[in-house]
C-alpha cells in the first residue's frame, strides 16, 4: 500500500557524476488504473502523495529536506517541512509551485533551481487511514524513545 518513486536525478559518467535539474511533473493524486490491470478493486489503484524528498545543491555538496503531509484523516491540511536546520509549515500550493505540476515546466525542460524533488512516497488512498494511525509512545522501539528524549523538541513555524 506504499508507492516509493524514486526520480533519477544524478548521472554517472565515465569522468564524471552530474546532477539533473530536469523538470518532473508530479501530482497530489496517482491514479494507476491505466498501467495496473486485473485488479479488483479500482480503489487499490488510487494513491495519494505522502512525502516529498527534497535535494538541494549539486553532486559534491548539498543539502536534504522532507516534506510530509500532516494530513492524518486524508483531508487538505499543512505540509511539514523538514530541513537539518529548521521545520517549518508550507501549503501544498507551495510544495506543487516548487516542484510540482504548478512548477511551470514542460516534462524533460531544464529547470534553474538546483533544488530538485528526487523520492515521492505515496499511500493507496484505501489504506491512508490505517497506515496514518498515530503512534503511541510505548510503540516506538527503545532505541529511537531514548534519542527522542535527548533530542530538545522542535515546534514548526509557519513562513
Amino acid at each position: 500500500p506504499i508507492l516509493v518513486l524514486q526520480l533519477d536525478r544524478f548521472a554517472i559518467l565515465p569522468d564524471k557524476t552530474e546532477k539533473s535539474s530536469k523538470y518532473q511533473a508530479f501530482s497530489m493524486n496517482l491514479d494507476l488504473s491505466n498501467i495496473i490491470s486485473g485488479s479488483a478493486e479500482g480503489s487499490l489503484q488510487q494513491y495519494k502523495l505522502h512525502s516529498v524528498l527534497v535535494h538541494e545543491g549539486d553532486t559534491c555538496f548539498g543539502q536534504y529536506s522532507v516534506f510530509i503531509s500532516s494530513n492524518v484523516n486524508n483531508n487538505n491540511g499543512p505540509w511539514i517541512c523538514y530541513t537539518e536546520n529548521d521545520v517549518s509549515l508550507q501549503s501544498a500550493d507551495v510544495l506543487l509551485s516548487l516542484f510540482g505540476t504548478n512548477a511551470g515546466g514542460a516534462a524533460g525542460q531544464e529547470s534553474n533551481q538546483d533544488r530538485t524533488a528526487f523520492m515521492l512516497v505515496y499511500i493507496q488512498v484505501s489504506e491512508w487511514d490505517t497506515i496514518m494511525q498515530p503512534v503511541e509512545f510505548d510503540q516506538v522501539p527503545e532505541d529511537l524513545r531514548e534519542t527522542f528524549c535527548k533530542t530538545p523538541p522542535r515546534r514548526p513555524k509557519k513562513i
